[in-house]
């Protein structure tokens, strides 16, 4: 404090240039000071006290306004962060909507689409079915026509042939009857040949028994009386002893039944009333025998496969 007033009361001596030569005091004594220039030194101190006072004063309030205007701009850089994330946020919840909006607009659309789609194909499969259903309704009707058709012709011919085959027998009658006529005319021929050639046959036998004598007898033939029953084709008088028949010339006669007219009859009425097949087999099918269970359950592979007829063991 002594150093600064000493440096203040140099600085202002009127004799001093303004620089200090030496700090140390003088011998000498030092002048006395007037009452003006006391109160000079004290006005001066007081004036630097002021000019200090508002320096500091002018410092403080820059300070203070420097300070009001960090936390202004502290407030306005935190209000502009919190406009931009409040605009932001607006921002991302518009965008958020407009992308839920967008999306509930395709989702929307595209459950239009497959509405639409799902009606198309229901209209399509319903079309079809009906298209179907026509369909077959003609199929049915037209099958329907053709089986009345197919039997009305089947009746047509049945009773062409039904009248047909009236004809037919009515012709095989009168044939029959007209070959009766001629049968019996033969056979009355054919009887007074027998009787006659029978006579001369005894004849000539009696004769020839008079004069040799024969080792063995022979086998008296008897003569083919005519068959009563035409069914019966009559093979128990033949002697198997004798040869066999000859295709050309038989011994016995074919019945009628197998030949000719009557058989054609036969063949004409099996055709126009088929035998049922069921009623005769009583089995609509024959399945093959299990030839393992018929040769006593042995197992053998050519059981199975096709070989020779001949070979079963």
């Amino acid at each position: 404090m002594n150093t600064s007033r000493l440096f203040t009361f140099v600085k202002s001596t009127p004799q001093s240039s303004g620089q200090i030569h030496s700090f140390l005091k003088r011998n000498s004594p030092s002048p006395v000071l007037t009452m003006q220039v006391i109160q000079e030194q004290k006005k001066k101190r007081m004036l630097e006290k002021e000019t200090r006072d508002i320096e500091r004063m002018k410092k403080a309030a820059e300070m203070k306004k420097r300070k009001i205007e960090e936390m202004k701009r502290i407030r306005e850089e935190k209000e502009r962060k919190v406009a931009e994330m409040k605009e932001r946020k607006l921002r991302e919840e518009q965008e958020m909507k407009e992308r839920l909006n967008k999306k509930l607009e395709e989702q929307s659309a595209m459950n239009e689409k497959m509405m639409e789609a799902k009606l198309r194909e229901e209209r399509e499969k319903q079309r079809l079915r009906l298209k179907k259903q026509l369909e077959a309704d003609a199929r049915r009707k037209q099958e329907e026509e053709e089986r009345l058709r197919k039997l009305a012709e089947q009746e047509k011919e049945r009773l062409k042939q039904q009248e047909e085959e009236k004809k037919y027998l009515a012709q095989v009658e009168a044939q029959k009857l007209e070959m009766q006529k001629l049968i019996n005319k033969h056979n009355h021929t054919l009887k007074t040949n027998v009787s006659s050639s029978s006579l001369v046959t005894q004849t000539a036998a009696q004769d020839k028994s008079l004069n040799s004598y024969d080792l063995t007898p022979v086998k008296d033939k008897q003569v083919n009386v005519a068959n009563k029953d035409p069914e019966s084709y009559d093979i128990e008088d033949m002697g198997s002893d004798e040869s066999t028949d000859d295709d050309e010339a038989p011994k016995k006669q074919i019945p009628k039944w197998a030949t000719g007219i009557d058989l054609n009859v036969a063949l004409i009425r099996q055709h126009a009333n088929p035998p049922d097949l069921f009623v005769l087999f009583r089995h609509c099918c024959l399945e093959p025998p299990d030839l393992e269970k018929v040769f006593n359950g042995t197992k053998k592979r050519r059981y199975k496969e096709r070989t020779s007829s001949a070979i079963w063991n």
